[in-house]
């Protein structure tokens, strides 16, 4: 068994135990009260073993069940609009105000958002009612364990570009809010002539630094420099779809901590790449361009195969954006998702 699988499993011992005890402590309840009404009670005449003798005699001879089942409809519409008014008034002070959690949360939500799913009858749906196609983008799925090597490094070398120039490194989150700036930088000046492209401000830039920083895996944000120049990069993020696949679109305190074991201690098997991006005076180059994004890629994957990573989504990637497309293609991405996006003329 691989080094990687043997951590892996041992690491998800803890989560297994914690969980299997949790499960046991909010089902004991339930479970013992169920036992308890089909069992022998000598005070309902039920004396011959198990059966439902316990229910016959409380709908018979019960005393004021009617008020009994009325309190309870009545608490549980109660509990129903208290819910609802505190959770309305918990989203306000999410939107509203600055709290411990409120950024690591809003990224919980907000990659999910940034790349949806919907089932395929979706598509046809949307259509009925007016709207129509603006523009597909694709995501790919990419073989951390086994994609090739990429000839990126023969393509620089092709160019002109020695290896002594050039120097791939990964995140220093000593210095992170200033690899953040860097980031945005490379990719303001990578997507600005791509279609629907709006570049980040500059509370943008710090509202992303404070939100990325308890998921960033350092080794997972790749730079690429030439001349010591920071001119490409790519930051792939643990796969959240994976670490909540099993919480049915709830985030209660007990799927609170299987998510921080999750993302903290046993880690998803699977990665998304939200950003990617090589600068315009480099990304034109005929060998360059496709030389420096392989080179990230590459390290990348040799990162994420050590850290026990299975697969990478490379995701939101323009139809048209032919350049892209092809280097994903070349080096092993296999399309599988096809994301729409609509318009409607309005009056």
């Amino acid at each position: 068994m691989p080094a990687t699988a043997q951590v892996s499993s041992l690491a998800r011992t803890p989560y297994h135990v914690l969980t299997g005890g949790l499960a046991i402590l909010f089902l004991f309840p339930l479970l013992w009260c169920t036992y308890a009404s089909v069992s022998p009670q000598a005070f309902t005449g039920q004396t011959n073993g198990f059966g439902f003798g316990n229910y016959t005699t409380l709908f018979k001879f019960g005393i004021g069940l009617g008020g009994f089942v009325f309190n309870s409809a009545v608490i549980s519409i109660l509990t129903v609009a208290i819910t609802l008014i505190i959770s309305t008034l918990g989203g306000y002070a999410f939107a509203r105000f600055k709290f411990w959690g409120r950024d690591f949360i809003f990224l919980v939500t907000l990659s999910i958002l940034m790349v949806p799913y919907d089932p395929p009858y979706s598509g046809p749906r949307v259509e009925a009612n007016g709207y129509g196609k603006i523009k597909d983008v694709f995501s790919y799925n990419y073989d951390v364990q086994n994609a090739p090597e990429t000839i990126g490094k023969k393509l620089m070398a092709r160019a002109g570009v020695t290896e002594g120039r050039i120097k791939v490194r990964t995140a220093n989150m000593k210095m992170f809010d200033a690899e953040v700036r860097t980031i945005v930088g490379i990719f303001n000046d990578a997507w600005s002539d791509n279609w629907g492209f709006v570049p980040f401000t500059q509370a943008e830039i710090d509202h992303a630094a404070k939100a990325f920083g308890p998921v960033i895996v350092p080794e997972l944000a790749v730079f690429v420099e030439v001349d010591d120049e920071a001119v490409a990069f790519i930051v792939a993020l643990a796969n959240l779809n994976e670490a909540i696949a099993d919480f049915n679109g709830r985030l209660n305190p007990i799927n609170l901590v299987k998510l921080l074991w999750r993302l903290k201690v046993a880690g998803p098997e699977s990665t998304r790449v939200p950003l990617m991006g090589v600068k315009k005076k480099y990304r034109n180059h005929p060998l360059m361009g496709a030389g420096l994004a392989m080179m990230a890629i590459d390290q990348l994957r040799q990162n994420g195969k050590r850290l026990g990573k299975k697969t990478a989504e490379l995701g939101w990637i323009l139809e048209d954006n032919k350049a892209t497309n092809n280097i994903i293609r070349s080096v092993g991405g296999v399309l599988y998702k096809t994301h729409r996006i609509y318009e409607k003329a309005l009056g």
